[in-house]
């Protein structure tokens, strides 16, 4: 019997070997993402690092792109073993770890609120997200924007209290796939009911095999827009930076009209 199928055999049947199952399903040889997480469970702090920066350093390739294509899957895999508890929260935490430490992805978040960013990353409830959530916020610093994450252990509440504080341009909920409808749609209708004026993402990372059912139904509750990957993201902040600029603008001037003359 060919070893590839035994290692998919293997990670059917036994969880903590799961990742061989979602990398080898194809028969083809384990792929950069799929030796990411097994250098991920394994501990191997040097050896993580290795392959995510050997990536980076790749010519003409975005750190997005990267991320949406190695570390992405990564995610999207940890987030299911952790749901059958195949995989510790020491493990989630090891691998927020690495990724904080590749440099490529952008500056080092620090634990203050931004007061304005152009956008504020809510992230979804599990470790998972939370990642996600950070390597956005770091794209998006990285790209020329001002970024902030509300972390998956806050209540949606402090959510609410962090919008009314900050005020951000776009407000994202982040979550790496599996996707929770259920708790995507009780914060889109939260913040939507709160905050009519400003603009409200979905970004479902790798669920693309729902992504017309999710959109459709997000949109509908009240989803400025559904997007699937960091680069489609990026994207959208580019396009409307004009349009961010324009309001920063209407609202000096407002306030330049409005203060008393001396």
């Amino acid at each position: 019997m060919p070893m590839t199928t035994c290692l998919v055999v293997l990670g059917k049947y036994i969880p903590h070997f799961s990742f061989f199952t979602q990398f080898l399903g194809s028969g083809d040889l384990l792929p950069v993402e799929g030796r990411l997480y097994q250098r991920l469970l394994a501990w191997d702090e040097a050896g993580s690092e290795a392959i995510l920066k050997a990536e980076m350093e790749v010519e003409k390739v975005s750190p997005a792109s990267v991320a949406d294509r190695v570390l992405v899957p990564v995610l999207v895999t940890l987030k299911r073993d952790m749901q059958a508890d195949a995989v510790t929260e020491e493990h989630a935490t090891f691998v927020q770890q690495i990724t904080d430490q590749v440099d490529q992805l952008g500056p080092f978040l620090l634990d203050e609120i931004v007061d304005r960013p152009t956008i504020l990353i809510v992230s979804g409830q599990t470790k998972a997200d939370e990642i996600a959530s950070r390597v956005l916020a770091r794209l998006a610093i990285a790209s020329g924007h001002t970024a902030d994450v509300v972390r998956a252990a806050k209540l949606a509440s402090e959510a609410v209290e962090r919008v009314n504080l900050s005020q951000p341009f776009v407000i994202a909920i982040v979550q790496a796939g599996p996707i929770s409808i259920a708790h995507a749609t009780y914060l889109l209708k939260l913040l939507n009911r709160h905050f009519t004026n400003i603009r409200l993402l979905f970004v479902g990372l790798q669920a693309a095999d729902l992504a017309e059912v999710i959109s459709a139904r997000l949109s509908e509750i009240g989803a400025t827009k559904c997007l699937h990957t960091f680069e489609e993201v990026l994207q959208y902040l580019s396009a409307h930076e004009p349009v961010r600029q324009e309001l920063k603008r209407k609202e000096n001037t407002e306030k330049e009209t409005h203060e008393p003359v001396a």
